[in-house]
């Protein structure tokens, strides 16, 4: 959406173009980009914590791509972002890839609800 507000003929021009079809792009009339901002807006206030700790996900996923060597994660966990901790647990599958995965806990969805 943020891409939407900034340049929305380019997401209805490529909305349009087959070749794009199920790309990250938004059909919406230029004339109502500002119930978009209006929209974005509130999903940035009123769901903070939940983008948040979205975001510590990701970068916990980075910090196992670009550090887990197929050793003991026991370095790592001092370094994930502050909001899965405890509440998710470092491992590898059975491919040797290392993941996050959810620790058993109460559902995520009840804390950033």
């Amino acid at each position: 959406m943020n891409s939407n507000i900034i340049g929305p003929p380019s997401h209805v021009e490529a909305s349009a173009n087959p070749a794009l079809r199920g790309g990250y792009f938004i059909k919406i009339r230029e004339g109502v980009a500002g119930e978009v901002r209006d929209l974005l807006d509130s999903i940035n206030r009123d769901r903070a914590d939940m983008l948040r700790f979205t975001q510590a996900i990701d970068d916990g996923q980075e910090l196992l791509r670009t550090s887990a060597s197929g050793f003991d994660f026991t370095p790592l966990y001092p370094k994930l972002p502050a909001e899965p901790v405890g509440l998710v647990e470092l491992a590898y599958d059975t491919d040797n890839q290392a993941q996050m995965r959810h620790a058993g806990h109460p559902p995520l969805s009840r804390r950033y609800a």
